[in-house]
């Protein structure tokens, strides 16, 4: 009660000075003494006067991401890796190529595991991201969000932050087909897969 009895003073305060301003002459430091006392007012009025807007957060799930990648045509550059890969293993056998049988051995499962992380897992999917850069932008912007972050990501957020679930919309941002429509519910709904990097296909 004491702190809306306050309020309501330094409201009053402040009409008051502004009223007696504007119906009496001006003088230097007549104007001086109403900018100290308005300022005055202003610093020590209580916060709820002054309206604060939240810093908005909008997070994904990166998992469900990924899968909306992986189902749209954004993902035939990594498809088109994953072919090669099979072509310069077969031509290395062929041709008793021992050192890139090696390599290529180490190359595949490696990409594999980092995408079962992707996922399945909590792994950044960065380099997905950055192919919809100007579109999150948009996205941002439309929705009047300050911050776009992973969920796995987000360690902490204070009082002053607004935390906003954005995944369907980014994942939107890939056009996936139909069949990850059907799949994102489940995906939601489920906890990441701890060490998802070592799932074996």
């Amino acid at each position: 009660m004491t702190i809306t009895i306050v309020h309501i003073d330094m409201f009053l305060m402040h009409q008051i000075i502004l009223k007696d301003f504007l119906m009496k002459p001006i003088s230097f430091l007549h104007f001086n003494l109403v900018i100290i006392l308005t300022i005055f007012v202003t610093l020590i009025a209580p916060k709820p006067y002054f309206a604060q807007n939240k810093f908005r957060v909008g997070t994904y799930d990166s998992r469900a991401v990924e899968i909306a990648y992986f189902n749209s045509a954004y993902s035939h550059s990594i498809m088109q890796t994953m072919k090669e890969l099979n072509v310069k293993m077969q031509k290395a056998k062929q041709e008793s190529d021992s050192a890139m049988i090696k390599k290529l051995n180490f190359e595949g499962p490696t990409r594999q595991a980092i995408l079962h992380e992707k996922g399945f897992g909590t792994g950044s999917i960065r380099f997905e991201i950055m192919e919809i850069k100007d579109k999150i932008d948009s996205l941002a912007k439309a929705e009047k969000i300050d911050l776009v972050v992973s969920k796995w990501e987000l360690n902490y957020s204070n009082a002053n932050c607004e935390v906003i679930d954005i995944t369907e919309k980014i994942a939107d941002l890939f056009k996936p087909n139909k069949r990850f429509k059907n799949m994102l519910p489940d995906i939601l709904k489920s906890e990441p897969i701890k060490d998802a990097y070592l799932i074996q296909d």
